[in-house]
C-alpha cells in the first residue's frame, strides 16, 4: 500500500520541477538592489581596481553577500598612458541553466563598454522581454548609472 502513495509523491515532485523556468529577475528589480547597495558595489569596484597584478585581493564574502553576487570576473589591463589601468567587472546575479544553455543577468562595470562594436545597449524595456520575444541568442546591456549596467546573456 506505501509503495503507490511514494510513486505518486514521486509523479507530483517530477512534475512540479518539470515546468517553467524561473524567472530571471527584472531589470526594474536589480536596479533597486543596485541602487540599495550602491556603496557596496563601489566598494567591490574600489577593491577590484586598487588590486595590481602582484597583489590581488578579492573583496571579503560578507561584501559580496551584500551585494547579491558570488564571484567577480574582473578584465584588468593597461589603458593608455602606463599609469592607466582599466578595470571591467561582471558579477553574476542569476543564473539558470547549462554552461552552453541558459540565462543569466549580472551587474557590470565597464568604462568603455558604449565604445565597443557589437555591443547591444537598450535604455527601453525590460530586457527579459526583448529577448523573450525574439528568443535566440542574445546580450543584452542596460544602462544603471555611470558606467554600471545590467547584462542579460541569453543562448539557447
Amino acid at each position: 500500500m506505501r509503495t503507490p502513495i511514494i510513486i505518486l509523491l514521486f509523479v507530483i515532485l517530477l512534475a512540479a520541477s518539470c515546468g517553467e523556468p524561473p524567472m530571471p529577475p527584472s531589470d526594474e528589480e536589480m536596479i533597486r538592489h543596485f541602487t540599495t547597495h550602491e556603496v557596496a558595489f563601489r566598494k567591490v569596484y574600489e577593491i577590484m581596481a586598487e588590486s595590481s597584478e602582484g597583489s590581488f585581493h578579492y573583496p571579503p564574502l560578507s561584501l559580496l553577500s551584500e551585494i547579491g553576487c558570488g564571484f567577480i570576473l574582473v578584465d584588468r589591463r593597461e589603458w593608455g598612458t602606463a599609469d592607466s589601468v582599466y578595470v571591467s567587472l561582471v558579477m553574476p546575479y542569476y543564473s539558470h541553466g547549462i554552461v552552453d544553455a541558459g540565462t543569466s543577468k549580472s551587474f557590470v562595470y565597464d568604462p568603455g563598454l558604449r565604445s565597443r562594436r557589437n555591443i547591444r545597449i537598450t535604455e527601453y524595456g525590460d530586457l527579459n522581454e526583448i529577448y523573450r520575444r525574439t528568443y535566440n541568442d542574445t546580450t543584452l546591456y542596460k544602462p544603471i548609472k555611470g558606467n554600471w549596467y545590467i547584462e542579460l546573456d541569453h543562448s539557447i
